[in-house]
């Protein structure tokens, strides 16, 4: 993940994908934003920080789980109405079991990753970049992903790489 820690210490590559917590409900369910869903029962992975994200959507009961995959089935067995969890792991799950779930559009969070590398590889860095917007804009990002997600994760608008902040302010030896 990016984060102002991290970049004291690597250099980032552009952001490359982009991810964070999203509502997943059943195929049927009315549920079409996040506020939707208060009064509801939500699960979430117990060792996470999911249910700090769901607690905001006033759900009627939140509960917990120590597997992913107990919550998953709970929800495709009507038990609970939704799941807090990340949109990427959670798409891949869905497509990959055909589970009859999809994820709510409106995420509750977002984050951008990004490739890191040792400071002083400025070179290394601009080619990590070069490639990254080449796949992007010639649809070899979306089609290498199609099989597995239900959207496109390459962020709409990048977070870019500090590499640039230092080429910018002529930090570079």
């Amino acid at each position: 993940d990016i984060t102002e820690e991290r970049k004291q210490r690597v250099t980032f590559s552009d952001g490359w994908i982009e991810s964070g917590a999203r509502l997943i409900v059943p195929n049927e369910s009315p549920v079409t934003a996040p506020a939707d869903i208060a009064g509801k029962t939500i699960g979430v992975l117990a060792a996470s920080t999911w249910g700090d994200l769901a607690k905001p959507l006033n759900p009627g009961d939140l509960k917990t789980y120590k597997s992913e995959s107990d919550a998953f089935q709970d929800l495709v067995n009507g038990n609970i109405d939704a799941i807090v969890t990340d949109g990427i792991s959670a798409s891949y799950n869905i497509k990959q079991s055909n589970a009859p779930l999809r994820l709510v559009e409106t995420p509750l969070s977002t984050l951008q990753k990004a490739w890191t590398i040792k400071k002083g590889k400025p070179a290394l860095v601009k080619a990590i970049n070069q490639a990254i917007a080449d796949m992007v804009a010639d649809g070899t990002y979306a089609r290498l992903t199609a099989d597995f997600l239900s959207f496109v994760a390459a962020p709409n608008d990048p977070i870019r790489s500090n590499l640039c902040r230092v080429e910018r302010e002529g930090l570079l030896p």
